[in-house]
């Protein structure tokens, strides 16, 4: 199994179960564990932990994990040593390497190890359905909620608490990928490592009119440099506030940002292609009109137009109606298009590929 920790991999052996967690690394000899592998105690609950060095004769270092993935403590561990080696705090994890491992490799408290909870994620034939393994599209709530709402706490939090002086911001997370891949795409991309994506983050001023609401956002996903990757825009007028107002409106906007983006990432041809995923056609023209009925977007929206309802409290209709109404207010669609692009998004049904 690999997990890795500030892009640095690591190669685990892990103990899911009570035998394995009892056994650890008792009785091994050095060449038992070679450099950059470890073992990888896993629990199925979150509470305080501790080791000690009965019967092993290995020098360690013990990393304690939280449910969230980052790391508590990391303490040293003597051979043979009977004596206690606690957690500070709740664990659902433990990590044990080579004594000195974390700190050649720079890696402290507070860092996040990736891939201990979702080391491999489920697979399928291709003529298996992915409704099953949690991928539910046919459901009128299903926006990869899973995934969207840590992503929408943890930009929202990214967000001047303040008046914005104009300083661009740039962040980077990154998150596992919980989901089902088509077998053929887990092993051509991942088969050597764990599903991951980078979520690329630029808050940045612009001079917006009187009249605009004070904020924008932009997105973009696809494949970035080190793997799959979303490229999120936001864009805050001169002397931001950050009011509460502006935040209620920017919270589930962001939500339907993230799903629509995820949902890309998950098509035909993309680093997390479904199984069973249709395949899609190029568009016809270059219109606005076009682009908004393309086979890529359409679902996208969709998906999109969900995470907004589950935050905001509005339907997916009355939101699809007001995005195009202010579509149609920037001279962007007519108001005959409106309505065939607004059947066309409720009406959507392709989510598995017909066989």
């Amino acid at each position: 199994m690999k997990v890795s920790i500030n892009g640095i991999p690591l190669t685990v052996r892990l103990a899911d179960d009570d035998a394995t967690r009892v056994a650890g690394l008792m009785n091994s000899e050095p060449s038992d564990l070679p450099k950059d592998t470890g073992m990888l105690f896993r629990w199925p609950d979150c509470e305080a932990r501790s080791f000690w060095m009965k019967d092993t004769n290995l020098p360690l270092d013990i990393a304690y994990i939280s449910d969230k993935g980052k790391i508590l403590n990391i303490e040293q561990m003597e051979p043979l040593s009977l004596k206690s080696v606690v957690s500070n705090g709740p664990a659902s994890c433990a990590l044990e390497v080579n004594k000195g491992w974390f700190k050649e490799n720079g890696i402290n408290a507070g860092d996040t190890v990736k891939g201990v909870f979702n080391d491999m994620p489920i697979m399928v034939s291709e003529s298996s359905s992915a409704v099953s393994l949690g991928i539910n599209l046919s459901d009128p709530n299903f926006h990869y909620s899973e995934v969207v709402n840590t992503m929408v706490e943890e930009a929202m939090s990214l967000l001047p608490s303040s008046v914005f002086t104009g300083m661009r911001k740039e962040f980077e997370l990154e998150y596992d990928w919980p989901y089902p891949i088509n077998p053929e795409v887990w092993a051509e991309y991942w088969e050597s490592t764990f599903a991951f994506f980078d979520l690329e983050i630029v808050i940045r001023e612009v001079d917006f009119s009187s009249d605009h609401p004070g904020w924008n956002i932009d997105a973009h996903a696809g494949w970035g440099s080190a793997g799959a990757a979303i490229f999120v825009d936001i864009q805050l007028s001169t002397n931001f506030t950050a009011s509460a107002r502006d935040l209620a409106s920017i919270e589930p906007e962001l939500a339907n940002v993230f799903a629509h983006e995820l949902h890309h990432l998950t098509q035909d041809g993309e680093p997390f292609e479904r199984p069973d995923c249709p395949k899609l056609t190029s568009p016809k023209g270059n219109s606005n009109f076009d682009y908004f009925t393309k086979d890529c977007e359409v679902p996208a929206f969709l998906v999109g137009f969900r995470a907004e309802s589950a935050r905001s409290g509005l339907s997916v209709d009355k939101l699809i109606r007001s995005y195009l109404n202010n579509q149609v207010g920037s001279g962007i669609i007519t108001e005959s298009e409106l309505e065939k692009i607004a059947s066309k998004w409720k009406g959507y049904s392709n989510w598995s590929r017909i066989t």
